[in-house]
């Protein structure tokens, strides 16, 4: 009996007034709303999701509750680590920046739970200024490439994709085979091929064709200049 008596007493007891705890969830949810709308402003694909953003917003203050319930007390860390355990998340995370943005919110708010208040504001702002500097000055992106579409037809038993690429090498540029096609014809079989072409910068039409055409003897091509 005095086992229960003292773990009751364990739980029940806490110095946390209840300024404090409304401080922390309402300096949380401020906190965590700032890393939304950093997220949103900083968000360059297609697939944006409000769901996710105010999950992260509702995350934060899910931690900081969680730390105050812990505070300095092992035994209520173990129970809340087995209570979370249980818990399973069946969604992929498709963009690695979001992962980053969950341990973000989830690091402010244990700071916020903690009462580490200072350490909160200034790892919200100095962080969100990273994530900002690099989404403006666009750090670490690949260089832009020119995406062109080639098709022709080749006989089957040519040397096409050796003939394509000493043609492209003097172009600096590289082709990708998206699809290819065969035709039988009286006078012998032969493929329709279709190419990506990848440039730095975009191939002159009419003298690429003119090449592929002297080089491969090809009597039909189809270039598309801007695809």
């Amino acid at each position: 009996m005095d086992y229960f008596t003292t773990l009751f007493a364990s739980v029940t007891d806490t110095s946390v007034s209840t300024i404090d705890i409304l401080f922390v969830i309402f300096g949380t949810f401020i906190l965590g709303s700032f890393i939304g709308w950093i997220y949103k402003e900083t968000y360059k694909w297609k697939r944006y999701t409000q769901g996710y953003v105010q999950t992260l917003i509702v995350m934060a203050v899910i931690m900081s509750i969680i730390m105050l319930i812990v505070g300095s007390n092992i035994a209520r860390a173990f129970t809340m680590m087995g209570a979370l355990s249980v818990i399973r998340f069946r969604n992929n995370i498709k963009e690695t920046r979001d992962i980053g943005f969950i341990f973000f919110a989830m690091v402010i708010g244990m700071a916020m739970g903690v009462e580490l208040y200072l350490l909160a504001v200034l790892g919200t702002f100095f962080i969100s200024a990273i994530f900002f500097i690099m989404n403006r000055f666009d750090w670490f992106s690949q260089a832009e490439k020119t995406v062109q579409a080639l098709s022709f037809h080749a006989p089957a038993d040519s040397d096409y994709q050796n003939i394509l690429d000493k043609i492209l090498g003097k172009y600096h540029a590289v082709g990708i085979l998206t699809n290819i096609e065969t035709h039988e014809w009286d006078h012998g079989d032969t493929l329709e091929l279709t190419y990506r072409i990848e440039s730095k910068t975009p191939l002159n039409g009419p003298e690429f064709v003119a090449s592929l055409r002297e080089e491969g003897k090809n009597k039909k091509i189809v270039f598309t200049i801007d695809s």
